[in-house]
């Protein structure tokens, strides 16, 4: 992810503690470098964002509206704005948060160190 996109992620979305997206974060849209998109996986992850990018047709495949009733799917962008069609970001629309203990790091999202 572009760092200049990460850090707006972490005063909106991204929680700065743990770095997962915040509970109630719905679809995200993310910016990255070109290089960045030169895997030939249909599915990957953004480290250090708690987020994770596939291709369309590998998402698909487990059924449209099945994907589009349970998952958010947000864009994916290159630096110089434009739309890398065939990759999303997805996140289900459903949460399980589990609280952590007195030792989790952060309070807002549950997560752990």
């Amino acid at each position: 992810m572009v760092e200049e996109r990460y850090q707006e992620a972490l005063q909106s979305w991204l929680c700065q503690v743990c770095k997962e997206p915040r509970p109630g974060s719905a679809a995200i849209d993310i910016v990255v470098e070109e290089e960045e998109t030169r895997s030939k996986t249909a599915l990957n992850v953004v480290l250090g964002a708690g987020l994770t990018v596939a291709r369309k047709d590998l998402l698909f495949s487990l059924g449209v509206e099945r994907v589009l009733r349970d998952l958010h799917l947000g864009t994916v962008r290159l630096s110089d704005g434009s739309l890398l069609e065939e990759l999303v970001t997805f996140r289900g629309s459903k949460q399980l948060l589990v609280r952590g203990n007195k030792c989790s790091a952060s309070t807002e999202t549950g997560g752990n160190d």
